[in-house]
């Protein structure tokens, strides 16, 4: 599978017509999708529209579009001439990890590309995590940076979150 081939299945759609009906200067931004071994991929695929200042998403199998609320802006057209697409990333996530020395071995990545850099969180089956950057055109990756769950809790800004860094600077009081 390869984000050109998704691309072109969507621009095929009535409702990727009806969106360019509606929003003309749209481009395609970004590209989110979760890779598990063994199954087929269901990219969504992501159109910025200048005009608004909006992204609007396209999930596959492309039936439908939503144009989310939240304004956007700095987004640029995302290429689809790259060496490291859809059918190849998770064998080239396996080779950098390794190549890295890290033990984990994914069984999901959660991928994003954006500005031609995959944005990519690896989990193993014991919710090991890690993160890392790759670029989609020339392959070179960041160090793998060791992640957990409550790094997302934060980020959501949930009450896992703060509970957790409360109980880390209580835990870490008490040592003192």
């Amino acid at each position: 599978m390869k984000i050109e081939s998704e691309l072109k299945k969507l621009r095929e759609s009535s409702a990727y017509k009806d969106f360019l009906d509606k929003h003309p200067d749209a481009f395609f931004s970004t590209a989110f999708l979760i890779l598990e071994k063994n199954r087929e991929p269901k990219p969504q695929l992501d159109f910025f529209i200048p005009s608004e200042e909006k992204l609007s998403s396209f999930e596959h199998p492309y039936e439908s579009f939503k144009v989310h609320d939240d304004k956007i802006s700095n987004l640029q057209e995302q290429e689809t001439n790259i060496k490291i697409d859809i059918d190849n990333l998770f064998e080239t996530v396996e080779g950098i990890i390794r190549n890295k020395s890290s033990n984990l071995v994914p069984n999901k990545i959660i991928a994003v590309l954006s500005k031609d850099l995959w944005n990519l969180t690896c989990m193993d089956s014991m919710l090991g995590m890690l993160r890392l950057k790759v670029n989609a055109k020339t392959t070179e990756s960041s160090s793998p940076e060791k992640a957990n769950l409550m790094d997302f809790a934060r980020i959501k800004g949930g009450d896992l979150g703060k509970k957790y860094d409360k109980a880390k600077e209580i835990t870490s009081s008490e040592q003192d």
